[in-house]
């Protein structure tokens, strides 16, 4: 389960990246907002092939819920199993968002340290004023 979690959090880094390089900002703050977008859309998809009952074809984490789902007869252990699993799911996609916000940061080119914001110039500089003489 710990492979299925960090899985997913390289998966959505990558995604995370690809959005932020094909909108093609230049700071970090709108190539992070891609990447959660591309979050936001990645994570209905996922829950409709859920209901699609295609879990068990790509397997890993939410694969995992289907069959621990249709197996709850069957076994006295399957409560634990059910909540694990389901515990497992919602860490991947929590961490699934960590993903795609250090990838879209990744993607901008800007240095990944919180300082650099102070430090950066503005994207757009008023005009000086002048002073009459």
């Amino acid at each position: 389960m710990v492979m299925a979690v960090i899985a997913s959090f390289f998966a959505f880094a990558a995604g995370g990246w690809v959005a932020a390089k094909i909108a093609g900002a230049r700071y970090a703050e709108p190539s992070i907002l891609h990447a959660a977008v591309a979050w936001l859309i990645a994570l209905p998809l996922l829950i409709v092939m859920l209901a699609a009952g295609s879990g068990s074809a790509f397997g890993g984490w939410y694969g995992g819920l289907v069959t621990v789902a249709g197996a709850a007869v069957a076994s006295p252990a399957s409560p634990e199993a059910a909540r694990a699993t389901a515990l497992t799911g919602l860490a991947a996609i929590l961490i699934g968002l960590i993903g795609t916000v250090i990838g879209g940061w990744a993607a901008s080119g800007e240095p990944m340290t919180l300082t650099h914001y102070r430090t950066r110039k503005p994207f757009y500089a008023p005009p000086a004023r002048r002073t009459p003489s």
